[in-house]
């Protein structure tokens, strides 16, 4: 107990003494849409003074040493009208506004405005993040558009092994080192179809923010980098919902309102095939509350499930193999965000989120069981404080207790079979300030206990920007991570998921990173990033192939070189990224080019408006083949050493009608439209080393229909 009384005494001073500057006063304010949703990365601009600044990403904004008397605020952002706000400023008082923004058309929107992704540039230390927007993830590739999760896969820095994997791959990590939140809460494992698309429906999803590494201390217990979504929270207004019907599946949202301060949102997909030998569901929604202008309360679940039943029988009838595999997650929440006072922001949450598979195959007789559980139980509290001199101190608690179990049985005899239980309690620190003009700095402190083997880890991370003139800024960022979660990866094998174990009787696995970043804004709307980066890893884990053994550790490297530009507004928009990638594990004395390590990836995605209701999509990828960890050298001819290069267009076309608050928008895609030959394997030699394709050499046409009302 010693060392957390001095975590506090660490937390207390990173916070400055509350104050206020004589004749002078603060406002605090949140800017929403129409339907009553926070507008992120919105400019907010004191009319007559050098006071401005812009709302975070939950719409939010406070400012300090505003002068007393009468002040007029003009709020701009991309896409909406420009509105100015007239209000009082007191003395050594909070003044508090709720801002609302009429949508206007983008073809509408004055040259002079400002894009979101501009805002971040200006206000924020942003090293290896990017946030992805509602227009980004529903626009577009219409496929890709149903799937909030895929748009993250466009981006620099992140790869999936294969054209039905949905697992994100940060920097030459592994699938398990990226953590997934869902409405500030853990979600684990949230794909379909042995991960050809996520759960999500897009619809639904407000921003999503996409962190390949050096995160800051308010993010833990991951070493490779965060995916965070911010759901909608249901319109205020009126009544609506979206509908999307697939050729496998249909999915749909619906929201509303029950008087004037409680909103509600639901979403749900099913399979409706009942021909195809799996079924699958999702099923989210959240209530949210608004008791007081300062009091927001979320109530939210989310379910989401998978399961494949096929049956095989000879020529005479009799049944000889029968396969039964079911996975699923659920999630429970309940968030609650308070202002404190005029300048303290509070974020308190808890949650229950749970992952499960099992697998029941019988093969002439012989039964094979397999199952993996994980149960997490999170309770958390951060807090922002807007301190005196522009500092913006965050501080916070997770207690979080864990439980898995994994099970492993083949013709009746146990091959692999463990369980265990773990409670992590962490706080942090961090404080972003200025030095001088051209130089801002975000030092920050995590620091975790595991009750397991009684582990006290520290992880100091620092942030910094330079300007070097208004439209070049150079970013560095430098941070150690732990992780004592980890899935069982085997390397020769696609999981459509992660198996989730803990290092119980080891240390827990920690990486050393630093990133250097250099970014140049083009004009108002272009935008280009170089960044270079190198993280070493130890005490990482695999999956044993020793009988009874569970996983062995190791060590890794991975080093990069990132390029990306994109154009955030106009016609057409879109972005392309080049990664290089070099990334190592070594286990037991060997090392090898870890199963991540595509050398050369290159990107490009485009959305191109032809007229009010026709839109083009088009995305492109050329990369290296992934390392072939079944090499064999006495067959090179057959068992190359890494996979053939790479390559896959996809092209969509869409229409879109709209009757008052009802739309209908037919598309169709084709994806691989040139029919490049993927290949994901190599089968053994008594089958004559056939090649084993993702995307065969015939590109694949699918076609749906979408829309609001």
């Amino acid at each position: 107990m010693k060392r957390f009384f001095i975590f506090l005494v660490i937390l207390l001073l990173f916070i400055p003494a509350f104050a206020y500057s004589k004749e002078t006063g603060s406002v605090r304010g949140i800017i929403k849409d129409e339907n009553n949703e926070p507008l992120a990365y919105t400019h907010v601009d004191i009319l007559n003074t050098k006071k401005r600044t812009f709302s975070d990403i939950n719409g939010l904004f406070v400012m300090d040493k505003i002068p007393t008397g009468k002040q007029t605020a003009k709020i701009t952002r991309i896409g909406y009208r420009d509105t100015l706000v007239e209000f009082e400023v007191h003395e050594n008082v909070t003044t508090e506004l709720v801002i609302v923004l009429v949508e206007e058309p983008l073809m509408e929107a004055k040259t002079e405005q400002k894009t979101p992704e501009r805002e971040i540039f200006e206000r924020e230390i942003v090293v290896s993040e990017r946030i992805l927007y509602a227009d980004e993830m529903i626009g577009g590739l219409p496929f890709q558009g149903i799937d909030a999760l895929s748009m993250s896969k466009r981006l620099p820095g992140v790869d999936y092994l294969n054209d039905y994997a949905n697992q994100p791959v940060f920097r030459g990590s592994s699938p398990d080192q990226t953590m997934i939140l869902f409405d500030r809460a853990p979600l684990y494992n949230p794909n379909h179809l042995g991960g050809l698309i996520s759960s999500f429906n897009s619809e639904t999803i407000r921003n999503v923010r996409v962190i390949t590494g050096g995160f800051p201390a308010q993010y833990g217990e991951r070493l490779g980098g965060i995916i965070e979504f911010f759901p909608k929270n249901g319109s205020m207004n009126e009544f609506g919902g979206s509908y999307h019907v697939f050729p496998l599946w249909i999915n749909g949202h619906q929201e509303g309102h029950v008087g004037s301060k409680t909103s509600f949102i639901f979403a749900e997909r099913t399979t409706f095939v009942e021909l195809l030998p799996f079924h699958l569901y999702d099923l989210w929604g959240k209530i949210h509350i608004e008791p007081t202008r300062g009091m927001k309360n979320d109530l939210g679940a989310f379910v989401t499930y998978d399961e494949f039943n096929t049956e095989e029988t000879l020529s005479t009838g009799i049944q000889y193999k029968e396969t039964n595999l079911d996975w699923g997650s659920q999630l429970y929440y309940f968030n609650t965000q308070l202002l404190i006072g005029g300048k303290m922001i509070s974020y308190l949450s808890f949650s229950s989120s749970d992952f499960g598979v099992k697998l029941d195959e019988t093969n002439y007789g012989a039964a094979t069981i397999f199952s993996d559980s994980l149960e997490d139980i999170t309770i958390k509290g951060d807090f922002e404080y807007f301190a005196p001199s522009d500092h913006l101190v965050g501080f916070g608690l997770k207690i979080s207790n864990l439980n898995f179990s994994y099970y492993h049985e083949d013709a009746g005899l146990i091959i692999q079979e463990d369980s265990g239980h773990e409670t992590d309690i962490a706080v942090y620190c961090q404080d972003k300030f200025d030095i001088g003009e051209k130089l801002t700095l975000e030092p920050g402190l995590r620091m975790t206990y595991l009750t397991e083997g009684s582990y006290f880890l520290l992880s100091p991370r620092l942030r910094g920007r330079y300007f070097v003139n208004e439209n070049l800024a150079l970013k560095a960022g430098w941070g150690l991570h732990h992780q004592y979660l980890h899935g069982l990866l085997n390397e020769l094998f696609y999981f459509p998921f992660d198996l989730w174990v803990f290092s119980k009787d080891e240390e827990p696995a920690q990486s050393n990173s630093v990133i250097l970043s250099l970014e140049q804004w083009l004009g108002k709307d272009y935008s280009f990033t170089v960044e270079g980066w190198w993280t070493g890893m130890n005490g990482i884990v695999k999956r044993s192939e020793t009988y009874g053994e569970l996983f062995i550790t190791g060590e890794g490297e991975a080093k990069g070189l990132e390029f990306f530009i994109k154009r955030s507004r106009g016609n057409p928009r879109g972005w392309i990224s080049y990664t290089l990638l070099d990334s190592k594990r070594e286990f037991e004395g060997e090392s090898y080019a870890a199963h991540s390590d595509r050398r050369h990836n290159f990107q490009f995605i485009m959305a191109l408006g032809l007229s009010k209701s026709w839109e083009l999509g088009l995305g492109y990828r050329l990369a290296s083949g992934l390392p072939n960890l079944d090499y064999d050298p006495e067959h090179p001819e057959y068992m190359p050493e890494r996979y053939p290069t790479y390559s896959r267009t996809d092209l969509a076309i869409s229409w879109r009608k709209k009757w008052g608050d009802f739309s209908i928008q037919p598309y169709i895609e084709i994806v691989n439209l040139l029919g490049h030959k993927n290949v994901s394997g190599y089968s053994g030699a008594d089958e004559g080393f056939k090649e084993r394709l993702f995307l065969g050499a015939s590109p694949l046409p699918l076609f749906g229909i979408k829309g609001r009302f």
